[in-house]
């Protein structure tokens, strides 16, 4: 098991307001889910990132053999990889430095299959083994991504005249936006939805 430590260093210092750090940790989470090989090969969750002063600091695990090698460049394109992907909290913060700190840990638990309880209104209870729950949660992120590829074929058609009409392009990339805000949406209402087996299954990695 890898466990990953990024360090995202910005140009100045976070604003300290709660409503400015959720919405700056916000942007991060949604900018790893935008790299599709990228989440499929981490588990990652929102509360796993935190800020202070200029630097955000983001954590999570993998199984993958050689993940730093393959991960580190997949990271570096989803929060600093392109002009637009470095600028935060509507341009008023750039990232300006990524540091990437890999420790190799052995999780006893990983792989073992848990049985989580959740209950069901008038008193019944469900339940799902971690292993079932982390294949029917494969499942969702599959299907939403096969909905995002369907979606991003109408933004696709609108012509930007290889980026010189900024109109066009500022509305492709609201397509595109719009395309991933939905699939982002829709894989959070299965974490609520399955709160418990969701916690017990990132406890268990």
């Amino acid at each position: 098991m890898s466990h990953f430590t990024v360090t995202l260093t910005f140009d100045k210092d976070i604003p300290s307001s709660k409503t400015t750090i959720d919405k700056l940790k916000k942007e991060i989470y949604d900018k790893i889910f935008r790299v599709e090989w990228l989440i499929k090969m981490i588990y990652f969750s929102k509360s796993d990132i935190s800020c202070k002063g200029d630097k955000a600091f983001i954590k999570f695990k993998s199984v993958y053999e050689n993940s730093k090698k393959s991960l580190t460049p997949k990271i570096t394109t989803a929060l600093k990889g392109s002009k637009w992907s470095k600028l935060y909290l509507d341009e008023s913060l750039k990232a300006i430095k990524l540091q990437v700190v890999v420790k190799n840990k052995p999780d006893l638990n990983f792989g073992k299959s848990k049985k989580t309880r959740r209950k069901k209104k008038g008193g019944g209870k469900t339940k799902m083994t971690t292993s079932e729950f982390k294949e029917f949660l494969q499942g969702k992120e599959r299907e939403g991504w096969k909905e995002v590829r369907k979606c991003n074929k109408t933004c696709s058609k609108i012509k930007t005249n290889y980026a010189k009409n900024k109109k066009k392009l500022k509305q492709q990339k609201e397509c595109y936006g719009t395309c991933d805000k939905e699939r982002l949406i829709n894989i959070r209402k299965v974490h609520k939805q399955f709160s418990k087996e969701f916690k017990q299954f990132i406890k268990n990695m």
